[in-house]
This record gives C-alpha cells, sequence and structure tokens, in this order.
C-alpha cells in the first residue's frame, strides 16, 4: 500500500474506483515517474499486457493472443456443441460457453 500513499502525496486524493499502476509492472518500484492514477479496468488491461496477470479468476491461465486468434479461427458458427467447437474446449480446457462467449464478443475482446 505504500504505492497510494506515495501517489496520493504527488497527484492527490485517489478518486473512488480508481487505483495506482505500476507503469514498468514491478510493485516494489514506487518511483514516482513508475506510477499512475488509472481505472481498475486498465489496471488489468495493462498488467495482461505485459504479463503480470496471468490468470483468471478460476485459476486457468490467460490464453494468449495466438490462442484465441486460433479459436475464433477454428470456431464453426451457427452449430451448437458440434465435434469441432468440442474439440476446441478439450484443447483449450475451456467451457463451451467460454469458447462462444470469446468468438461473439464477449471475452478477449482487446483482441481483434
Amino acid at each position: 500500500m505504500a504505492h497510494r500513499v506515495i501517489a496520493s502525496a504527488f497527484f492527490g486524493e485517489i478518486p473512488k474506483g480508481m487505483v495506482v499502476n505500476h507503469k514498468n509492472g514491478v510493485r516494489t518500484d514506487n518511483r514516482i515517474d513508475n506510477l499512475e492514477i488509472v481505472s481498475q479496468r486498465d489496471n488489468i488491461l495493462h498488467a495482461r499486457k505485459i504479463g503480470n496477470h496471468k490468470k483468471t479468476s478460476n485459476g486457468k491461465p490467460f490464453l494468449s493472443v495466438e490462442e484465441v486468434t486460433a479459436i475464433r479461427f477454428f470456431w464453426v458458427r451457427g452449430k451448437r456443441r458440434c465435434p469441432e467447437n468440442n474439440a476446441l474446449c478439450v484443447i483449450f480446457n475451456r467451457s463451451h460457453t467460454t469458447l462462444y462467449n470469446l468468438v461473439n464478443g464477449g471475452f478477449y475482446t482487446h483482441i481483434r
């Protein structure tokens, strides 16, 4: 929490819903030029981008850009629970609902 104290001293009160982000991803580097105030969403996106946030809320690792692209490429649209889509679920260790949402814009929207 030292980063919040330091950021508050230099940037002023941190607005509700905002967090302190370490620009270089090193949580112990509390130099003022390494700190910024961002939304929780932007903080998570930044962590994913630099590789600091590696697991989902259910403990599974995040899918890589390549994996998301492959799933979207091979997903058979318009068929419910077809063998090809079921195989993708097994290969990537994700539920049908998760992959369906990934393909249809519910997850990994930062990857086009």
